[in-house]
């Protein structure tokens, strides 16, 4: 009999019965029993190779179910999971490297990885042997991490945020409480394991619940959302914004996605447009439910509900949850003026890793997002990363006041608007704009500017760039920080 230690709060993976499905992929259908099999065999592949309990274990794979034995292997064998992108550069992993210093490193045979760990044990999905029967138990509680998550890198570095056992049953029972999965829910996530919000989509809300998820190894481009949309008929829908817009794009030219068995849409990763949440509503009768997080509280903290009718609102805090609007002195600012967005509570990380500074995040009893925002009647409103607000003519907007209409001019696949130097020296803007391949690059210039012409002058951007790829983060963010250094060379 092998035992297999689980986090309590992933009561699914506890109590689920052997013949349900966990997950579902390319390789059929993985059931719980299958699972917890597979995991007890790698905790105890990894013990019996001396590994000792309390190290990281740095998982870096595509996303199937090799992935997520690996991370509940390791939390079996007591070690500390930390999922990264198998697209990230060797000088991006050899940071993280730096940062984790890893005892067990789950990849490929010849991936970059195994030369920047040679220390570390290199863990072959092929040499674990699963468990013929095993004992599930509670593992017991700590206080220190469990889950190591990177960020995204879209406004610097990416940095190891330290997760604890208490963060994830807060995010569990805060935005989880929102999902409400049942044993019978499928869910189909955007976002892949190695980003927060594809680590709850697809690992911790559904095990957690006892019901299954999608697994595919791809990026989730809309033609390959219509090829899972069409095998396996979710019923959770997790996305971002820029595939709604391809939802929306396709359904406009007489080719809707078939959503029908969806009942819960929900959009994170970047800011959703209300015009964007009202088009999906309209063409596809689902209300996203829009929920902003951040990888420092792990998962969704503001959220709307589903159904929610005000569309476009970025929503209200998730039980357990207290958010704020600060100045630059963490003083909470009154109802209706913008400041920081702060966040409290359990699901708030115990810190960074490695020597990144703590101060201007981890602060005021809580974690600051990084987001500006408003609040009235505690219902938050928000308007962009705190490094992205433009001041153009002595008025501060928020770029995706010019980005939205840009959007819905034919031949625009995305749009960022960044800061730049006008003439004289003053500051203006410029827009970079994505092309989707239909309309002549100079044709789409010249629309983009008859789009900017109708906004007030100060958000009228000093130039208009077209070009073939905007560029985005290993998670599929937008990459505002690259686009800015675009417009200063």
């Amino acid at each position: 009999m092998t035992e297999l230690r689980v986090l309590p709060a992933l009561q699914g993976l506890l109590d689920a019965p052997d013949g349900a499905p966990a997950f579902v992929g390319r390789d059929g259908t993985t059931t719980y029993g299958d699972l917890r099999r597979a995991a007890a065999g790698y905790a105890r592949h990894v013990r019996d190779r001396g590994v000792a309990a309390g190290g990281a274990a740095l998982v870096c794979a595509p996303d199937g179910v090799d992935t997520v034995v690996a991370v509940l292997g390791a939390w079996s064998a007591g070690l500390v999971p930390a999922v990264v992108s198998a697209d990230l550069s060797e000088q991006e992993l050899a940071a993280v490297v730096a940062t984790a210093r890893p005892a067990l490193v789950h990849a490929a045979p010849g991936h970059v990885l195994r030369r920047l760990t040679e220390r570390a044990l290199a863990v072959d999905p092929q040499e674990v042997t699963p468990a013929d029967e095993v004992t599930v138990v509670p593992l017991p509680e700590a206080d220190g991490p469990v889950l190591v998550q990177y960020t995204s890198g879209s406004t610097g570095g990416p940095k190891a945020v330290q997760h604890g056992a208490r963060g994830i049953a807060a995010v569990l029972r805060g935005f989880g409480s929102v999902l409400a999965l049942q044993p019978g829910d499928l869910v189909l996530s955007a976002a892949k394991l190695s980003f927060g919000y594809g680590f709850g989509n697809s690992l911790l809300f559904p095990l957690a619940a006892g019901a299954t998820a999608v697994l595919d190894p791809e990026p989730l481009t809309l033609p390959a959302l219509g090829r899972l949309l069409e095998a396996h008929r979710p019923s959770v829908l997790c996305l971002v914004p820029r595939l709604l817009l391809g939802l929306v794009r396709a359904a406009e030219l007489g080719r809707p996605a078939d959503l029908r068995g969806v009942r819960t849409l929900v959009s994170a990763g970047e800011h959703l447009p209300a015009e964007l949440a009202a088009d999906v509503e309209r063409l596809y009768g689902l209300t996203p439910v829009n929920g902003l997080g951040a990888t420092e509280v792990l998962h969704i903290v503001v959220s709307t509900g589903p159904g929610d009718a005000r569309a476009g609102l970025t929503g209200r805090a998730v039980p357990g949850v207290r958010v704020t609007v600060r100045d630059d002195d963490g003083r909470v600012v009154p109802d209706g003026e913008q400041g920081r967005l702060h966040v409290a509570g359990d699901c708030v990380a115990l810190g960074y890793g490695g020597s990144a500074p703590q101060d201007r995040v981890f602060a005021d009893g809580g974690a600051y997002t990084g987001d500006l925002a408003r609040m009235d009647d505690g219902v938050v409103q928000y308007l962009c990363r705190a490094d992205d607000m433009l001041v153009v003519g002595g008025f501060r907007y928020p770029p995706h006041v010019v980005e939205s209409p840009l959007r819905r001019v034919a031949g625009v696949r995305d749009v960022a608007v960044v800061p730049a130097t006008g003439p004289g020296g003053l500051q203006s803007s410029v827009a970079y704009v994505e092309t989707d391949g239909t309309v002549a690059d100079d044709a789409l210039a010249h629309a983009v500017r008859r789009a900017l012409a109708a906004l007030p002058l100060h958000q009228q951007c000093e130039r208009v760039e077209v070009v073939p790829a905007l560029p985005r983060t290993s998670t599929g963010k937008l990459a505002r920080r690259e686009v800015r250094a675009l417009a200063t060379t």
